[in-house]
C-alpha cells in the first residue's frame, strides 16, 4: 500500500519519543515539593502525555497496515 503517512520505524521512534519524554516530566513531578501551582501543573502535563502516549501506541497497533521497518 503506497498510501501510508509513514513506515513504522519512523513510528516506533516517535512512541519512544514520547516515553522517555512522559518519562522525564514524572523525574521532575517527583523532585518537585508539594503544594505549588508549577507542581499541580506539571503533574497534568505528565497526565495529558501519558494519555497521547497511549493513545498513540494503541493506534499503531490498530492499525491494519501497520509494518513496523516498511519503507514508504
Amino acid at each position: 500500500m503506497t498510501n501510508k503517512i509513514m513506515n513504522g520505524d519512523r513510528l516506533d521512534n516517535t512512541l519512544g519519543r514520547l516515553i522517555c519524554c512522559a518519562a522525564v516530566f514524572n523525574v521532575l513531578h517527583a523532585d518537585m515539593a508539594g503544594g505549588d501551582i508549577c507542581v499541580d501543573a506539571l503533574a497534568g502535563a505528565v497526565d495529558l502525555l501519558e494519555t497521547i502516549t497511549r493513545d498513540f501506541e494503541a493506534d499503531m497497533k490498530a492499525a491494519a497496515d501497520y509494518d513496523r521497518g516498511a519503507t514508504t
